[in-house]
Formats: C-alpha cells, sequence, structure tokens
C-alpha cells in the first residue's frame, strides 16, 4: 500500500472511532456522503477475535476496505470472500481481485457458484450477528462518488438469512426458502418486489438499470403520475425506449448527472426496498441478488428525504432527450 493510501485510511479509521454510534436495530447510510467510514466502524465494533467476516461483493477494488479487511484477519477475525468470477467490467478486475487475495493467505477467497449469471450481490455478515445489506460494491467509486445505500441491522431474523445465504453459496448449495421470509435474493425476486409496487398506490424508485419486465411496467403504468422513478443521466438506448414507454403513460420519470445513480431503492409511504436488485430480467431472474425491506419509520424518512434532493437535481425525460 503506498503511503497515502495508508494515510487516507489512516484518516477513514479515525472518523471511524469518532462517529456517533447507531443502534444495532437498524441504520442506514447514504453514500457518497459518508466515504467507507461506516463500514469501518461497524466491523470494528462487531467484528472480535475468534469471530467472522463474511463478504459477497461483485466487485472489491477499494484500498481502504481492503486494508481494513486485512487489518481484521490479523487480528483474529476469520475473513471470507466470495466474488464473482467475471465481472461485467471484464478482467482487469479478475486480475486485481486474484492478486489482493494471494498476496493475503490469510484471507480466504472464493468464486461465486457457476449456476448464477452473475454473482452481484453486496452484502456483509459480521460475527454471524449483524449484516449490512445494500447497493454499493466494495470499490472506490461506490463510496465517493456514487448515490448509494447500504442498510445495516442487528435483528436475529435477517442477519440469519443473509448468515444462511453466505453459507450455502460459500459451499454451492442451495440456501433453501427460509432465507426469503427476510430478505428479497435473486434468482426469484420479481414476485416479491410486483408485490412491493402492487400494494402501494405511490411509488419512488431510483435504479441504476430499467429493462424490460411486463408485470411491473404495468403496475407502474397504472399508477401514471404516481409513480417517480429516477435514473442514472447515462441511461442506455435500450433502458431509454423503456423509460420512454412508461413516460408516455403518466409515469414521472427524471435522469440524475451527479452523483452517479448506481442505487436500487423502491420507497412507498410504508416499506422501502434497498438491494443488489436493478429492475431487470437478468437481475431478477438469473443473478444471485440480495435486498432488504425496510419498514423503520426513522429510516423510510430519511430515504424520503434523500430521494426528494435527488428528485430536484433531476433533470425530467423531456421529448428533446428521449
Amino acid at each position: 500500500m503506498s503511503p497515502r493510501t495508508e494515510a487516507r485510511a489512516f484518516q477513514i479509521i479515525l472518523r471511524a472511532r469518532i462517529a456517533p454510534v447507531f443502534a444495532a436495530f437498524a441504520v442506514l447510510f447514504i453514500e457518497p456522503h459518508l466515504h467507507e467510514a461506516p463500514l469501518i466502524r461497524e466491523a470494528r465494533l462487531h467484528t472480535h477475535p475468534g469471530g467472522s467476516i463474511d463478504l459477497n461483493t461483485y466487485e472489491l477494488t477499494d484500498r481502504i476496505l481492503e486494508s481494513m479487511l486485512v487489518n481484521r484477519a490479523r487480528a483474529g477475525v476469520r475473513v471470507r470472500i466470495l466474488l464473482d468470477a467475471a465481472p461485467w467490467h471484464g478482467t482487469r478486475i479478475v486480475i486485481r481481485e486474484r492478486a489482493f487475495c494471494a498476496r493475503h493467505p490469510d484471507l480466504t477467497c472464493r468464486l461465486a457458484p457457476r449456476r448464477f449469471h452473475y454473482d452481484h450481490a453486496k452484502y456483509v455478515v459480521f460475527d454471524n450477528r449483524f449484516t449490512c445489506i445494500g447497493t454499493a460494491n466494495w470499490t472506490w467509486s461506490a463510496f465517493h462518488r456514487n448515490r448509494e445505500y447500504i442498510a445495516c441491522t442487528g435483528r436475529s431474523q435477517p442477519v440469519r438469512a443473509a448468515t444462511r445465504l453466505f453459507h450455502a453459496d460459500w459451499q454451492d448449495v442451495l440456501a433453501g426458502r427460509a432465507v426469503r421470509r427476510a430478505l428479497i435474493v435473486s434468482p426469484g425476486s420479481e414476485l416479491a418486489l410486483r408485490s412491493l409496487i402492487g400494494q402501494s398506490r405511490s411509488i419512488e424508485i431510483e435504479t441504476e438499470e430499467m429493462g424490460s419486465l411486463p408485470a411491473i411496467d404495468h403496475l407502474l403504468m397504472q399508477m401514471g403520475r404516481h409513480a417517480r422513478i429516477l435514473l442514472p443521466a447515462t441511461l442506455s438506448a435500450w433502458d431509454r425506449r423503456i423509460a420512454c414507454k412508461l413516460a408516455r403513460h403518466g409515469v414521472a420519470i427524471r435522469l440524475l448527472k451527479r452523483p452517479y445513480l448506481h442505487a436500487k431503492l423502491i420507497l412507498t409511504p410504508t416499506r422501502a426496498f434497498i438491494g443488489s436488485q436493478n429492475l431487470t430480467w437478468n437481475s431478477l431472474t438469473r443473478n444471485r441478488e440480495v435486498g432488504i425491506l425496510i419498514q423503520n419509520p426513522a429510516l423510510l424518512k430519511q430515504l424520503a428525504e434523500q430521494f426528494a434532493k435527488d428528485w430536484t437535481r433531476g433533470r425530467a425525460l423531456s421529448p428533446q432527450n428521449r
């Protein structure tokens, strides 16, 4: 690690030490406001010698978080890392991740089961008693450039489900249905998300990708102006066509330029979904993806306030930019 990176890591760890400690019940981190500090703090609070960190992330390239994992392993924490075998960004990331794992034999790294199109999940379990689930890869961009959400909880049901899911994927066996009682898990998450959308009269969505999902599209078109969707300004041509179709049925759509919208959020007046799932067929039916439902009023208020700010900064999907 370079001297500059070491200095940056030290600054982040100092921030993690002095940051206020939230209740273990539930806490929400919104990026890129907080950078890596919250995850470093949670790792320090919730792992002890003889304990464990089980991390499943699509990409691992953030040097600050890499340093944290190495330091926890040296402190006697068992660290296991489950990575996608061939992320979309390609060979460069795979080479970097494998070199990192090879340099640190006190970490145990494995590639995700090949039955998944991608292992796109982004969650971590600390000591089998605290979990953080969200939209952020463990990359510099996630914590310094992107809009991301990370929900952390010590509640037993989601912690047990995340632990069980990680162990199953680590051993390349099926996790069983029990994990779906506490988490939104792909493959097979479309029905749960469709139910969340269909049971609400109004909806606010942030998603990086907007694929063709006829049943979900139908629900959104029925809502019309009561549905608001925020998408990144760098929307692909295909996703733009889907967005335009929804807009023609009255759905309000805006494009956000900065920060880059990597978030995956579905917000209703009484519940919210945060997870790794984009609204695409692959994401819901072929990938390993993990998300969580939130009903905590304080966290819902945080999410609603952040969505309102992002919506204000967004640019309407008008006929000129369709």
